[in-house]
């Protein structure tokens, strides 16, 4: 009998380089299966199969690992991003929606369903944000204080901060690689990787850290 494995995968599109991050559940991880967002199906049907290629990022053997792995990427801050097709938060099935594809968006409420709302959701009563909240949230968007801001990624072409890409490999996987440093690259990864087929020695069964990836976080 053939187990059952659980992949975390990339699936990117080849002409505008936009990508989008899930889990699937297969007997043969090089299967054919792209992605089931509304988004990506439909980029797929757009620009046809052929324009897409999937990337195994990881690999378990139970779901509960798989989806737990899927939230530490696919975050509220990456699915605002304007270069992936990822509609919802991971690690639930893709069930958590959020801004105009939440099935709330739009939809007004009066006062009193607020503040019901506001208690069933935090077991308190609804609070007023002040003048001072508002300013300092203002703050914490800027510069160094802004969310996506949380550290640099050490690669071979240098040191860039976690908001900006590189140029060269896709800014999630410049995330996956540089926080998953001491990862040992597999043949799958190689063959699925134009970046790590280039080099010029062959990385399986190093780190990615022995290859230039490492991730300096600001505390």
């Amino acid at each position: 009998m053939t187990n059952t494995i659980y992949t975390v995968y990339q699936t990117t599109n080849t002409i505008n380089n936009k990508i989008y991050i899930g889990v699937h559940a297969t007997t043969n991880p090089n299967d054919s299966y792209l992605g089931s967002g509304i988004a990506i199906k439909q980029a797929i049907e757009k620009y046809g199969k052929d324009k897409f290629k999937k990337e195994i990022l990881f690999e378990y053997d139970n779901q509960n690992e798989a989806y737990l792995k899927e939230t530490k990427i696919v975050n509220e801050i990456f699915i605002k991003r304007k270069d992936n097709y990822n509609m919802c938060i991971g690690g639930n099935g893709g069930k958590t929606m959020i801004g105009d594809s939440h099935w709330n968006y739009g939809k007004h409420h009066s006062q009193e369903t607020k503040k019901k709302m506001s208690i069933s959701l935090t077991g308190h009563k609804s609070y007023i944000r002040t003048t001072e909240w508002i300013n300092n949230k203002s703050i914490s968007n800027k510069g160094k204080y802004n969310p996506q801001f949380t550290g640099y990624y050490i690669t071979p072409w240098g040191k860039f901060e976690t908001a900006n890409g590189n140029g060269i490999i896709s800014n999630s996987t410049t995330n996956i690689w540089c926080k998953n440093q001491n990862m040992s690259i597999n043949n799958r990864m190689l063959s699925k990787s134009k970046y790590l087929q280039s080099l010029n020695e062959n990385p399986v069964k190093k780190t990615f850290k022995e290859i230039g990836f490492s991730f300096e976080e600001i505390i």
